[in-house]
């Protein structure tokens, strides 16, 4: 098995995968031509290292080409002939390569230009992978399990690589237990090769290779048995899943050197870009053009156009003489951002939408789910809160920059949810997930619906440019948090890119009984003491942690989130109140409030302790006390303690409410990408 990430380079991916302009090792370059140059100075011969409908760049000799400014004619020549005299100027030398500006073109000699320039370049060529961002082995039973649901749950369709011959095409049609796990595979044609050989698969945004040492082949029948390998490699090539657009969707675009309008229909969407067909005898684009497009929706209409900014990025050729041009794009301003967060959400997430001013719906669904009964609590108790949980929700519509919910719907019933919010500059929330009971909702599995909310909640996040890390918060006992945050982030601990603490949480009303106060001295903090307990805070949690939660001198007071979630109404304030003993700083807790019902167990609303000096583990109720007040002053009648780390261990004094322990996990927004094909992995539903 030591072999397999070896053997599997060495097979062909799909063409989405393939660089658009593989290396050459011809005689004429890396583009497949050479450019001849005629100056007042004499000819100059060099292969074509660059090129657009403006300007070449090639390689030449130490003795340069001519000084810079003077006229120049060019020709370029490849396998598949030359183009016209083409009038230039000398541009700038850099290196071994020299700039030359082209004359305006002509679109003939464009054309010419193109059919040359580009000979070589085809993918179909190259039989080498791009280059991988990720390559991870996968060798646990439970996982490789899993994955084989899963890919059979969505009739996932790959190639076999035989090691000699061409690739068969296979559609992963069930998974069977008789005989030792396996799948069983449907294929293309039924002559198949002996083992070994490759089984190319793709996952969410990942490609996975799974061995095959031996198998049961049924030629007539087209079937093939594969048993669960001891490993598969797992390849990621992109950050950002794709999927195919509605044939009702189009670009529309000025040509930047032409002028002529040109639509051409959308190939597929992903969060930062998208392709389009074209044909590249008429339309004469080229890899790093920039375009200015309008991205037209269902209906055509100007109230559902987007306005993009982009550049093309990769030409790939498809079949009949086509071309797939990959566009990387920037929305022009925030209503263009705005359109296209929610259209690329519709295309990549068609069973889920981010909820509008659904309040209402949402809050039966809380109490349908038995979301308000969970910790021994009732409906009624919540029921302050559902005005501003209802305009919460409102607010978080406009802004989805901040959060949103996530919902599923069926027959116009919202039936599960899933919330998402950034409470810090350096995090994001996900919360309050919920479902109506039972096992399949219109014949849907709940194990897809909650993969559909999760990856939808998880995209959404991904829009973030900066998304710093994702928290969330789940019982010890609660199966999905563990299944789809706890074993992810139970493998990235080791690197520092993922962080577990354990917590309890504890629930005080600001008016509850007097807790005793141990003869510590409660106020806010000063300058100083703010610095003691950021140092403290450093030096007893994980870097993750600290990054997460806003715990350093620049971010700390929450100015820049307090300010982004003022302009939609919302509320969001954090403070620290020290205790000390004749004087002398022991221990500190950071308060944090948030607008009420935004968190309808208050999660927002919390109290962290951290004992800074000898004695201060008994300064915990005293500034539990000190807490009260400053929640009293605010309005808010409850708030949550969060025992974390070693305070969770610890008895809880009776007149609280000890809601139970619970796990936090942070995780990098790097992993972002292989979180999502993690919880693609775990979702899958088991009955195929």
């Amino acid at each position: 098995m030591q072999t397999l990430p070896k053997l599997a380079r060495k097979r062909p991916y799909r063409r989405s995968l393939l660089p658009s302009a593989p290396p050459s090792t011809t005689p004429f370059g890396g583009h497949g031509a050479l450019v001849e140059i005629e100056t007042a100075c004499g000819c100059v011969v060099g292969p074509l290292d660059d090129w657009s409908l403006e300007a070449l760049t090639f390689r030449v000799e130490a003795s340069g080409c001519a000084p810079v400014g003077s006229p120049a004619q060019v020709i370029v020549r490849s396998r598949r002939g030359a183009t016209r005299v083409l009038g230039a100027t000398v541009g700038a030398r850099h290196g071994e390569t020299q700039r030359l500006v082209l004359d305006t073109l002509d679109e003939d000699a464009a054309r010419e230009l193109l059919r040359v320039a580009r000979v070589d370049s085809e993918p179909h060529r190259d039989t080498r992978p791009a280059p991988a961002e990720v390559r991870e082995p996968v060798s646990e039973p439970e996982r490789i399990r899993a994955l084989f649901h899963n890919l059979v749950a969505e009739r996932r369709v790959g190639r076999i690589h035989p090691l000699d011959g061409e690739p068969i095409e296979v559609t992963a049609v069930a998974f069977e237990t008789e005989g030792g796990d396996h799948v069983r595979f449907r294929m293309s044609r039924g002559a198949l090769p002996r083992p070994p050989y490759f089984i190319e698969l793709e996952g969410y945004s990942s490609v996975y290779w799974i061995p095959v040492l031996e198998a049961v082949c049924d030629p007539e029948a087209r079937s093939l048995e594969v048993w669960m390998p001891a490993a598969v490699v797992r390849v990621r090539h992109r950050k950002n899943p794709r999927a195919s657009a509605p044939e009702t969707h189009r670009v529309r675009f000025r040509h930047p050197v032409f002028g002529r309008t040109i639509e051409r229909p959308v190939r597929d969407v992903a969060r930062q870009g998208l392709s389009f067909v074209t044909i590249l005898e008429e339309d004469l684009l080229h890899e790093g053009l920039a375009l200015e497009v309008t991205l037209i929706g269902e209906h055509g209409g100007e109230d559902e156009a987007v306005s993009l900014r982009g550049e093309i990025r990769s030409v790939t050729a498809l079949r009949g003489g086509r071309h797939a041009c990959g566009l990387s794009i920037e929305p022009v301003d925030d209503d263009a951002q705005q359109r296209w967060t929610q259209l690329v959400g519709t295309i990549l997430h068609p069973n889920t939408e981010l909820a509008r001013d659904f309040g209402e719906a949402l809050w039966s669904l809380y109490v349908d789910s038995g979301y308000l009964s969970l910790s021994d609590a009732t409906p009624a108790s919540f029921e302050p809160l559902r005005a501003p949980f209802i305009s919460g929700v409102k607010k978080l519509a406009e802004a989805p920059e901040l959060g949103g919910h996530v919902v599923w719907k069926s027959q116009e019933r919202i039936c599960a949810s899933a919330a998402i919010l950034r409470p810090y500059a350096g995090s994001w929330l996900g919360f309050q997930m919920a479902k109506i009971p039972g096992e399949r909702i219109d014949g849907v599995p709940r194990r897809r619906i909650l993969r559909d909310l999760l990856l939808h909640a998880f995209e959404h996040i991904g829009h973030d440019a900066k998304p710093g890390w994702f928290a969330a918060h789940y019982q010890v006992d609660a199966t999905i948090g563990r299944l789809t945050q706890h074993r992810f982030a139970q493998r990235h601990v080791p690197t520092g890119e993922a962080c577990i603490l354990r917590f309890r949480a504890v629930e005080l009303e600001s008016d509850g009984a007097p807790l005793a106060s141990g003869g510590y001295e409660v106020g806010p903090a000063r300058e100083g003491e703010v610095r003691a307990l950021l140092e403290g805070i450093a030096e007893q949690r994980p870097a993750a942690y600290v990054d997460a939660l806003d715990f350093d001198e620049a971010r700390f007071d929450l100015r820049a989130i307090q300010q982004a979630w003022a302009r939609v109404g919302l509320r969001r304030e954090r403070a620290v109140l020290v205790a000390r003993r004749h004087g002398v700083l022991r221990a500190a807790a950071v308060v944090e409030a948030a607008e009420p019902g935004l968190h309808l167990f208050g999660l927002l609303d919390v109290v962290r302790i951290f004992a800074l000096g000898p004695g201060g583990d008994g300064a915990t109720q005293s500034l539990l006390e000190g807490a009260r007040a400053w929640y009293r002053e605010r309005g808010h009648e409850r708030f949550v303690w969060l025992a974390e780390a070693e305070q969770s261990e610890r008895p809880v004094p009776e007149s609280l409410r000890d809601l139970g322990l619970a796990d936090m996990t942070l995780v990098s927004g790097r992993l972002l990408p292989d979180l999502l094909e993690h919880i693609d992995e775990v979702t899958a539903p088991r009955r195929v």
